[in-house]
């Protein structure tokens, strides 16, 4: 027999239910859950997203907002993305530094994409918890519903944002 235990992911209840298969034989496999969420840390608070376009000159209407590098940028007042046109996030790690990128909802990703085609040039707002995150230029446009979140992130900061966007 084998026995191996794998976490299973529910958006937020990733830490809190484990499936333990106990044994594999040639009738099948035996299975139970065990509640482990006396035995880790409580879930994450869920993160408000939201995604503006933003400019480094002064814009009619658009509001002054000072970004973590001290550099004030104009943010546009319309919402170009938020935590419903996300579908997951995911931390992704390079030799220098992490990011995290979300997958949107196929109708997020295509006003994603001409959003960007139209507006190569400008920046990329993006708010965590009406706090200014980062801002990102819009080099192009961006396909496949895939946007990268380009901060100054550690593997820990990008993982826990990504679990965080998870929330629901």
């Amino acid at each position: 027999m084998i026995g191996v235990a794998r976490a299973m992911r529910v958006r937020c209840a990733a830490w809190h239910l484990v499936l333990i298969v106990t044994g594999v034989g040639a009738t099948g496999c035996a299975a139970r859950r065990e509640d482990v969420s006396s035995r880790s840390q409580p879930p994450p608070k869920p993160a408000a997203l939201r995604i503006h376009l933003a400019r480094e000159t002064p814009w009619p209407g658009w509001e002054e907002v000072t970004d973590q590098a001290g550099q004030k940028v104009y943010v546009s007042p319309v919402v170009e993305l938020d935590n419903a046109d996300v579908v997951e996030a995911r931390a992704a790690h390079g030799l220098r530094r992490s990011i995290v990128q979300l997958e949107l909802t196929p109708v997020a990703g295509r006003r994603f994409h001409d959003l960007t085609e139209q507006n190569r040039g400008a920046l990329l707002a993006v708010f965590i918890d009406d706090g200014l995150l980062c801002t990102q230029p819009i080099r192009g446009p961006v396909p496949g519903g895939l946007v990268p979140i380009v901060g100054k992130f550690s593997r820990g900061e990008a993982e826990a944002l990504a679990a965080r966007l998870n929330c629901r």
